[in-house]
């Protein structure tokens, strides 16, 4: 069998497996408010001193951090500030399904369908 139909036969047993994973995805939500004191801010990068250690991380325009029962956006938070952050996490898994054709003769093809005879 020729390498093109090799290719053509991966990319539909790709597609064909593809298919039905929207309904089988998953996805789950945490949150977790975490103290913080602010050491240093340059623009979208805010340096913080953590229960578990200093980090860099880069915070997202509409963010808002609680400092004193205030909701603070990354703009209005200075040096020394200290407050909470709650931090939601989503995560979405996708489990992926491979059909691989390994023998294989292709009987008939017509535009994005073809029939495979093993």
């Amino acid at each position: 069998m020729s390498l093109t139909i090799h290719r053509t036969l991966f990319a539909f047993a790709m597609l064909a497996g593809l298919s039905g994973i929207a309904s089988a995805q998953s996805t789950t939500t945490s949150t977790e408010t975490k103290k913080f004191e602010v050491i240093a801010i340059d623009g979208n990068q805010l340096v913080v001193k953590l229960p578990e250690g200093t980090r860099e991380i880069t915070v997202p325009n509409d963010f808002k951090f609680t400092v004193n029962g205030q909701a603070l956006t990354l703009q209005q938070l200075k040096p020394g500030m200290a407050g909470t952050a709650t931090i939601t996490t989503t995560t979405k898994s996708t489990p992926v399904t491979v059909t691989e054709v390994k023998n294989g003769t292709v009987e008939h093809s017509a535009a994005t369908t073809i029939i495979v005879h093993r």
